[in-house]
């Protein structure tokens, strides 16, 4: 019975330590595998302090059986006033001698990708920003566990 104050207490820790973080969630993949088709994760971000600035980050957990060197990613910023913006960056999950990059732990990695640094939100409301699956012309990405997306305010 000791033991379940002291983990609510590092739990409270652990996230106090990232004050700066305004929305983290992730999509748990069905069967290990994203759809390249009709399979867009969206995110719904509450921007209210628009004096500041944020890093977006994307989480990939991936099983070590992932097949490719790289994800292709599909990043689309929706305003609250329809306004888009587009980015479709080739992030790579190995490196040059092709270990995986991340935190591994057994069979299961972390990776995590800046997709933007020190960007202004405009206005105040709800942005979505929605994550697609480009990779190749294959239909699933067999080994993608989950994807996540975490908006911080920039550290100073």
């Amino acid at each position: 019975m000791r033991i379940i104050p002291l983990l609510i207490l590092l739990a409270f820790l652990f996230t106090a330590c990232d004050k700066g973080k305004v929305y983290q969630k992730r999509y748990k993949m069905d069967k290990n595998s994203w759809k390249r088709v009709n399979s867009e994760l969206l995110f719904e971000v509450d921007i209210q302090d628009t004096a500041a600035l944020y890093d977006i980050d994307l989480e990939i957990r991936h099983a070590d059986f992932y097949p490719y060197e790289y994800i292709d990613i599909g990043f689309n910023i929706y305003y609250p006033g329809d306004e888009e913006h587009l980015t479709a960056p080739r992030i790579f999950l190995r490196d040059k001698d092709g270990a995986f990059k991340g935190k591994g732990s057994g069979e299961i990695w972390d990776f995590t990708y800046p997709i933007r640094r020190e960007m202004s939100f405009p206005e105040r409301g709800v942005y979505t920003i929605e994550v697609c699956n480009y990779t190749g012309s294959n239909f699933v990405l067999p080994g993608i566990m989950e994807i996540g997306l975490i908006v911080r305010k920039t550290k100073r």
